[in-house]
């Protein structure tokens, strides 16, 4: 770098080249700092869906970050505190009545430290357990949103510090892992089932599965 050369030809003629070469070294920190800043604070977002299944009795009909709609698997500008306040907009396409929707939010980057982390969360109650929730009752076409609200948004955060930090994030992957029904069913992974009737706890397999 000629400005580099300069100055330590110039601390050879007038001052100690040692204070010239410390001052040399605190302009590279502050420019690498600033760029390296601005590549971390510039990296690229996405949401996708993973896991379709013909028969998935949920549709994702609107994601939102950052308070703006964004399209599921295309990347967009975002800082480190982009899943603050996400939404998912679902919709009924079963053509039942659904009380329950178990949604995973995983996170693929977290396989640099091992197995991938997944964030569990859920609308609604599902059968056979104590309720948490709010009730749900999601008629075939109707609409619910699913956001990461400040409560979920902090546990999300937690989660994910037990491994990394929550700004080496840029990527989501989004699937349903379990979806119950008003009738006592269930959907999980391209299958239905029912609950079993010595445990509500537990869905078994329903043995003729409905063809949609």
């Amino acid at each position: 770098m000629r400005w580099l050369t300069s100055l330590i030809k110039l601390g050879s003629n007038s001052v100690p080249a040692s204070a010239f070469i410390l001052a040399a070294s605190y302009v590279l920190w502050a420019a690498g700092s600033a760029g390296w800043g601005a590549v971390h604070h510039d990296r690229q977002k996405s949401l996708q869906k993973i896991e379709s299944h013909k028969n998935e009795p949920i549709t994702i009909v609107e994601t939102k970050a950052l308070n703006k709609t964004v399209r599921l698997g295309e990347q967009f500008d975002g800082g480190d505190d982009w899943l603050s306040g996400a939404q998912l907009r679902l919709k009924n396409v079963s053509g039942k009545d659904i009380v329950y929707i178990d949604i995973r939010l995983n996170f693929p980057e977290t396989t640099a430290s091992g197995n991938m982390m997944s964030f569990w969360s859920d609308i609604g109650n599902r059968p056979g357990l104590p309720a948490q929730n709010a009730p749900l009752l999601l008629r075939p076409n109707d609409e619910v949103t699913f956001s990461l609200d400040q409560e979920r948004y902090k546990n999300l955060v937690k989660f994910i510090e037990y491994r990394h930090r929550v700004s080496d994030i840029n990527r989501v992957e989004i699937r349903f892992g379990f979806v119950a029904f008003a009738d006592g069913t269930g959907w999980s992974g391209g299958n239905f089932m029912k609950q079993d009737a010595n445990n509500p706890r537990r869905y078994v397999p329903i043995d003729n599965q409905p063809q949609n």
